[in-house]
């Protein structure tokens, strides 16, 4: 197996070194303390693994984890740079079970690295052998990966985004709990991370101005966070205001114009822009990474109005019956407030429940089993849907090329072709892209732009990304699957939904198999059926009712339902869900200030 590993990493390593676009000025002694740190980081695992072997007492392997964990989290916001797919495979992947993206077939990866060992190491009973393979495996990966950390050429560009997306991950990730699933140690790691940036800036970057500037405002986030250890009381709110806005304020500013020697394609898509102010803003975002079209394409404001008249007409499907509108209604957070969307069969409804699709182009997949990964072909989808559209985009161009104000429309816009597939789609997706708004109340105050608002609105965000732990599936800023720093994943999950919610009767789970029956032969793994795609909860007040099945009427029941442990916590057998089975043991109040977060997460009435 690790020959296996060996192999694979070392070809790894040839296609970065041969690939590696050098240019601007590399800072050559930090590769010095990068190695070091990296070996302490490989002798610490080193000596969890005799730790474990030797059987020693609980309290002993569980403080030499939490070294390895000082250890990894100094220089994490380097190693994610380098290489974030090593780190996620191999050193701190989320403990569950996940397919290979890169083959069409089946390949399932066991979980391995720090995330697992924090489970593990925090159980009523501890598995020493358990503990002892998995410490082992992540020693072993740590030494066949070291040639790809200690010998990366790093400029000023890439420290620049290295410590932007850890800023990111410390705020979205750790303090959520999200990467500490056993030992919710998230803030005390997220000290070691500001220590490890606050002192190889010190000693590298001191000189530059925008560095420079970033150290104070360090040294005062790893005091706040010293001083406030507690997860379920930690402050979240406050802690952004406070420490973490001003950090990308600056690192926002910070003008690195040389190529990081990491991007090996010029060309390459980032889905952050490394120049915005704040987290809750859509400027985080770079839009053409998510609409896989051209930026300039995709906010001309004559392709959006050719893709909104397009939107609501029902030229698209079959007996012009249908419209985009017809299941996404403005008025209704672009859905249409039933359980499962209509078709176009009188008394016929669908399978699940229409989604909104205001922020929808900020996912890595579309559809609740995330059968698609381009916004253009989501479209595809929906034409050739026999219950939907059930059109053909040769009969849907042959109509628009009869009406004049679309051929003068498309000419416009595409002017060296005729009313093609590609413009057709590409028009749609710029508007759908055209609806997105952080605007809510919770971000303008997040963001500063208004003083005050409902104190159960900041209980409930500091409730909904602590204790009740819905920022772990519902990641910041889009509160959805889109997983950060690099937004480059959207996850679904077993939640074990009801068919019917029926709280004071009997209840089964809902049949509907979900992603393992995408149509992706790589979501044919047990692991994958009940799994749905995590929506945001972004306008949520307006999208009623819930989940990919509709079951619940109210955020009350869905709170409850949580509140419960899902499926498994209501006695539904099922192996692999993802929601832990524990009753979160929240109050009625406290499930009352989540509430009133999630509606304080609506955006204001426009036309569109």
């Amino acid at each position: 197996m690790y020959s296996t590993i060996k192999v694979s990493l070392l070809m790894g390593i040839l296609f970065f070194v041969i690939t590696s676009f050098r240019i601007g000025k590399e800072n050559v002694p930090s590769k010095e303390w990068i190695s070091q740190n990296y070996s302490t980081f490989y002798h610490s695992a080193n000596r969890l693994v005799s730790f474990a072997n030797e059987n020693k007492s609980t309290s002993d392997i569980r403080k030499q984890f939490k070294t390895v964990q000082a250890d990894f989290r100094k220089i994490q916001f380097l190693l994610e740079h380098i290489s974030e797919e090593s780190v996620k495979r191999y050193i701190n992947g989320a403990p569950l079970l996940s397919v290979e993206p890169s083959i069409p077939t089946v390949n399932v990866l066991e979980p391995r690295g720090l995330q697992v060992l924090d489970e593990l190491l925090y159980e009523d009973s501890l598995d020493i052998q358990e503990i002892y393979k998995v410490s082992q495996e992540l020693a072993t990966a740590l030494k066949n990966l070291e040639p790809v950390f200690v010998s990366a050429s790093l400029f000023e560009a890439d420290i620049k985004r290295a410590v932007y997306k850890d800023i990111i991950r410390i705020y979205t990730l750790q303090i959520t709990g999200f990467d500490t699933p056993g030992s919710v140690t998230g803030l005390q790691n997220a000290t070691y991370n500001l220590q490890g940036m606050r002192e190889f800036l010190t000693l590298f970057y001191q000189q530059n101005p925008s560095a420079k500037s970033l150290i104070p405002l360090l040294n005062a986030s790893v005091d706040y966070l010293t001083l406030h250890q507690d997860f379920d009381t930690f402050d979240r709110v406050y802690f952004y205001k406070n420490h973490i806005a001003k950090i990308l304020k600056v690192l926002s500013g910070w003008d690195a114009n040389d190529l990081p020697i990491l991007s090996r394609n010029p060309s390459e898509k980032w889905g952050v822009n490394f120049n915005a102010e704040h987290i809750f803003t859509t400027s985080l975002f770079n839009l053409d990474y998510f609409t896989l079209q051209p930026k300039t394409l995709m906010t001309n404001p004559k392709v959006i109005q050719l893709g909104k008249k397009l939107f609501y007409d029902p030229i698209l499907s079959h007996e012009n019956t249908m419209s985009c509108a017809t299941c996404h209604q403005p008025e209704k957070a672009f859905t249409d407030g039933l359980e499962t969307s209509i078709t176009n069969k009188q008394g016929l409804l669908g399978s699940r429940n229409t989604p909104t699709l205001i922020n929808s182009i900020y996912t890595k997949g579309y559809f609740y089993d995330l059968r698609e990964d381009d916004p253009s072909r989501q479209i595809v989808h929906v034409v050739k849907d026999k219950n939907e559209f059930n059109s053909d985009f040769m009969d849907i161009m042959d109509r628009l090329e009869m009406q004049e104000s679309y051929k003068t429309a498309f000419h416009e816009v595409f002017p060296d072709a005729k009313i093609s597939k590609y413009a057709i789609t590409a028009a749609i997706t710029a508007y759908v892209a055209s609806l997105s708004s952080y605007d809510t109340p919770f971000d303008q105050y997040m963001r500063g732009e208004i003083a005050s608002i409902d104190p159960a609105v900041v209980r409930g965000f500091n409730l909904f990304a602590g204790k009740a732990a819905c920022a772990t599936c519902h990641f910041i800023p889009t509160f959805s699957g889109l997983v950060p720093a690099s937004f480059k994943e959207s996850e679904s999950e077993v939640l074990g939904v009801p068919k019917i919610w029926n709280p004071k009767g009997t209840m089964h789970l809902d049949t509907d198999p979900g992603r393992i029956r995408s149509g992706k032969p790589r979501d044919e793994a047990p692991h994958l059926a009940f799994s749905f795609k995590t929506t945001t909860i972004r306008n949520i007040s307006k999208t009623a009712p819930y989940m990919h099945n509709g079951a619940f009427n109210s955020l009350n029941d869905v709170m409850q339902f949580y509140n419960k442990g899902g499926g498994a916590g209501l006695g539904f057998p099922l192996e692999y869900q993802t929601l832990s089975s524990d009753p979160l043991q929240l109050t009625d109040a406290e499930m009352a200030d989540i509430i009133s977060f999630m509606e304080s997460m609506t955006s204001p009435i426009t036309t569109y």
